[in-house]
């Protein structure tokens, strides 16, 4: 598929080696080159399809904006997106990524599940910033789930107000009602009722942009969960900006 391949520009300090792991294991291709010339000739070969390409944060060029135009400029796919993959630095140096005319950050440590989503958005995403904003967020947090009887356990992929997709190994059927109780990070748990929308299982049909699971339409919220899901998908995409914390 045309625009699907990452590109990995392993010239910073820190070897690209198990990202690019990581990346293969999410199911996309990932391509590494050591040098931006060898960038250059990459994503000027339309055969390789390459959407996105990933920058060490301390990327040895002489100008960063500078070498990012070039990027886009020979790209032979035009929704290419550049993506900044590191520690994240300090305030100035955040700043100047986002000048540059980076898209979005890979700051680790980076869990499989916002890798998973960041990769989504630069594969799916045009030049237009404006154009470029979520409404949901990815999460790692624990569910219990409860249909009738039945009892499940699974990871929030992302969330929304108005809705999450579950990672599961067996999800239920789509149409299937569905008790939630989720618990964040901090301790604190969000309790609400929906509907499984769509599935999400291994075969003909499956989308590799998804994990095993189901995405679930919530119907029914208790308390400020919803106030406090907004919240929540608020501060975790200000985290997954390229200058998050300056925002």
């Amino acid at each position: 598929m045309s625009g699907s391949t990452v590109l990995l520009v392993d010239c910073g300090d820190d070897p690209m080696d198990l990202l690019a792991a990581r990346i293969q294991r999410l199911g996309h291709r990932a391509l590494r080159v050591k040098t931006p010339t060898d960038a250059y000739m990459a994503l000027s070969n339309a055969r390789l399809g390459i959407g996105a390409a990933i920058l060490p944060v301390d990327a040895p060029v002489g100008t960063l904006d500078g070498a990012l135009a070039k990027l886009r400029e020979v790209a032979a796919e035009p929704t290419l997106s550049l993506l900044a993959h590191g520690t994240r630095p300090g305030p100035t140096g955040q700043a100047e990524l986002d000048r540059a005319g980076f898209d979005l950050a890979l700051y680790e440590p980076m869990d499989a599940h916002a890798l998973r989503f960041q990769l989504n958005r630069a594969l799916a995403w045009r030049h237009s910033r404006q154009t470029r904003r979520a409404t949901r967020a990815p999460s790692v947090a624990e569910v219990k789930l409860r249909a009738s009887r039945r009892a499940k356990e699974g990871r929030l992929y992302t969330v929304s107000p108005g809705g999450c997709f579950v990672a599961i190994s067996t999800p239920w059927l789509r149409g299937t009602p569905v008790k939630l109780d989720i618990e964040w990070s901090d301790g604190r748990r969000l309790r609400a009722q929906g509907r499984v929308a769509m599935t999400n299982v291994r075969g003909n049909l499956m989308k590799e942009a998804l994990p095993v699971g189901m995405g679930i339409a919530l119907e029914k919220i208790h308390g400020d969960a919803a106030t406090e899901i907004m919240e929540f998908v608020q501060r975790r995409l200000r985290k997954l900006d390229v200058a998050g914390s300056l925002r």
